[in-house]
C-alpha cells in the first residue's frame, strides 16, 4: 500500500469516527427534544384542567354573589 493509499484511509476513518460522533451527537439532541415536547404537552394538558377548574369556580361565586344580592 502506498503513503497516498494509507493517508486517504487514515482520512477517510477519521472522517467515519466524526460522522459516527456526529449523528450521535443528533440523536441525543433529537431525543432531548421530543422529551421537551412530551414535558410541554403534560403541562399543557395540566394548565388547561386548571383553566377549568377556575371557570367552573369563578361561576359558582358568580351564582353566590347574585343570590347574596337577590335577597
Amino acid at each position: 500500500m502506498s503513503d497516498l493509499d494509507c493517508s486517504r484511509r487514515v482520512r477517510s476513518a477519521g472522517s467515519t469516527r466524526r460522522s459516527d460522533e456526529t449523528s450521535k451527537e443528533i440523536n441525543e439532541l433529537i431525543s432531548a427534544s421530543l422529551m421537551d415536547v412530551e414535558n410541554g404537552l403534560i403541562l399543557g394538558d395540566r394548565t388547561g384542567a386548571a383553566s377549568t377548574d377556575i371557570i367552573t369556580k369563578i361561576t359558582e361565586t358568580d351564582g353566590l354573589v347574585h343570590e347574596v344580592s337577590a335577597s
